[in-house]
């Protein structure tokens, strides 16, 4: 039986919620107004979120625990040392927010509108959340260890850790990204539209699209793609593409005067100008979560 006494609820804000009733925007009000397909699953998803959050709320205070809700801009500010359970409550992008301060304590994800979110980590919804929990507390159902990235830039730890992916990317989606990578013994300056980083987790995600291999969420391997290489007539990069082992590192240094790591999607960013040096390798701790191993399956 596992002692579940208090939880943290980490809650998505939806586009409805977010462009409607907070910035009141005027164009999006119209657009929904209209009918128009532009905006058309915006109420639908902000609905089903809202129901989604009020079975899971529903669940905990039939069962008497304790527990305090955030957004995930809230998450940053919050001590999480004295929580049992983190429960997401959006889709994956929250699970992935949430990761990034669980610090050993366990995550499961509630897919809050499957209609409009993959929810790759989220073992349940709003329908199947109440005997999933009871499997938790029961002991029945129990976490995996999930590999994610540890980032040294310049010989600092960059924060956090990456469990889906890293871009490595000219600040201008348009630009060039020219750089120096080196794994596997070999090193080489390249020309390309950015390099993914990955994660076995995140390997459905980015680096599937750009064609990398589907891995189980539970392997330990950092699997690195160029996006577009650029090389010269009669050139070929040695380093497009590759799966590197646990305990090996992947470097790259900065040919660019403005570039940007993107760590997790598009929240999270860091500066890396010319001449920085980021050191990609595995996170010492791994994040603990309650996740179907078999997730990945569904795409092969």
């Amino acid at each position: 039986m596992r002692k579940i006494r208090r939880v943290l609820i980490v809650l998505k804000k939806t586009a409805f919620q977010s462009e409607v009733l907070e910035k009141r925007n005027k164009r999006v009000e119209s657009l929904i107004a209209s009918g128009s397909e532009a905006v058309s699953h915006m109420v639908a998803a902000h609905e089903n979120h809202e129901r989604s959050f009020a079975a899971v709320v529903a669940e905990l205070e039939r069962l008497g625990i304790e527990f305090v809700v955030v957004s995930r801009d809230e998450l940053e500010e919050l001590s999480i040392i004295d929580f049992d359970l983190i429960i997401t409550v959006g889709g994956d992008g929250t699970f992935l927010d949430a990761s990034h301060c669980a610090a050993g304590i366990p995550i499961v994800g509630v897919n809050s509108s499957t209609a409009t979110s993959v929810g790759h980590f989220c073992l349940a919804d709003a329908h199947t959340f109440p005997r999933l929990f009871a499997e938790i507390r029961s002991g029945a159902r129990k976490p995996y260890r999930l590999m994610r990235l540890a980032l040294t830039l310049n010989g600092e730890t960059v924060t956090p850790g990456v469990l889906n992916e890293l871009l490595v990317h000219h600040a201008c989606p348009a630009g060039t990204s020219r750089y120096i990578i080196e794994a596997k013994g070999v090193k080489e300056e390249q020309k390309s539209s950015g390099v993914w980083i990955g994660t076995p987790a995140g390997s459905t995600g980015a680096t599937r699209s750009a064609r990398g291999k589907i891995l189980p969420i539970t392997q330990r391997q950092v699997q690195f793609i160029v996006r577009e290489p650029c090389s010269k007539p009669g050139e070929r990069f040695k380093l497009t593409r590759g799966l590197l082992p646990a305990g090996s590192e992947l470097t790259i240094v900065s040919q660019m005067p403005d570039a940007r790591l993107f760590i997790d999607g598009a929240h999270i960013e860091r500066d890396f100008p010319m001449g920085s040096v980021l050191t990609v390798s595995v996170h010492p701790q791994d994040l603990i979560a309650y996740v179907d191993a078999n997730r990945s399956d569904r795409y092969r």
